[in-house]
């Protein structure tokens, strides 16, 4: 594996473990700021606590299963192309 992909890998998992570790942080102030937007509060405000709920989660893990895919990627090609991650992305995400 050459020192490129050894460096991708290892910042994808970094952010990852990053995002992972302080994903609560990241919600409750995500949802502060736009519970106080002007034009995107009365949306949030308006979607179910539990429906919220899991939208969040879902998204944590087509993140989660997007990141991993990366890191499949990065760990398998000697010099992953950002055309190829993308590609791999998309399949993972299912997009």
């Amino acid at each position: 594996m050459s020192g490129q992909a050894v460096g991708t890998q290892a910042g994808l998992q970094d952010f990852w473990n990053t995002y992972d570790a302080h994903y609560d942080e990241i919600i409750a102030e995500t949802l502060r700021a736009v519970h106080d937007h002007s034009e995107f509060g009365p949306v949030m405000r308006a979607i179910p606590i539990d429906q919220m709920a899991a939208q969040n989660r879902g998204s944590r893990e087509l993140l989660k299963s997007a990141n991993f895919g990366l890191l499949a990627t990065a760990s398998k090609n000697s010099k992953p192309s950002m055309t190829g991650i993308i590609r791999s992305s998309r399949m993972t995400a299912g997009g």
